[in-house]
């Protein structure tokens, strides 16, 4: 048995993976689920979204540090509205399909 803190998936856990693996093989779910019940594939199904689960507690949990131990700041900085307003390089290229037309020559 596991450890009361271990990510046990609820049945309504396995009911939704086993929907969204009948969208994508678009067939109905109970169809689904009875393929994996009779394949034995329901603990297995079981397994993946508990390590699921735990990953993302680890993910959630985890904080980073440098090498002295401290840790460090991930948060991305808010943009600035100078960046807000700048156009990228890409954008402004004569590269581009619609920059091509409208520099041909109107064909007769």
């Amino acid at each position: 048995m596991p450890p009361s803190s271990a990510p046990v998936p609820a049945d309504d856990d396995v009911s939704a993976e086993i929907e969204r693996l009948a969208e994508r093989l678009e067939a109905k779910p109970d169809r689904v689920r009875k393929d994996l019940e009779r394949r034995g594939a329901i603990e297995a199904l079981r397994s993946d979204l508990a390590r699921g689960k735990a990953l993302r507690f680890l993910v959630d949990h985890a904080q980073v540090v440098d090498e002295d131990w401290k840790p460090v700041d991930l948060t991305l900085p808010e943009p600035t509205e100078s960046a807000e307003n700048e156009t990228s390089p890409t954008a402004e290229s004569s590269d581009t399909p619609e920059a091509r037309e409208e520099n041909e020559e109107p064909s007769e």
